[in-house]
């Protein structure tokens, strides 16, 4: 069985907190989609103040589709810009 991939984008704070997408991407199988994530729209589990990107020092891809017991998952990045 083949499903459709859900990833998240979680960042990480010069102060340790963690933020994260208000609801993860869901990637159709076998085909490539473009993903905007602005970093100011990754924001606290606590609902506080989103993350500014200067204080930025991790950042993320998260592989949630596992959650759903798909098996192993294969992602290429091409052209990835952080700003």
């Amino acid at each position: 069985m083949r499903l459709n991939a859900l990833i998240d984008v979680v960042g990480i704070d010069d102060r340790g907190r963690s933020f994260s997408m208000k609801e993860g991407v869901s990637l159709p199988v076998g085909k490539v989609q473009r993903v905007v994530v602005p970093l100011r729209e990754l924001v606290p589990a606590d609902g506080g103040a989103p993350l500014d990107p200067q204080e930025l020092v991790l950042l993320q891809l998260v592989d949630r589709t596992g959650i759903r017991t798909s098996g192993d998952n294969q992602f290429w990045l091409d052209d990835l810009i952080l700003r």
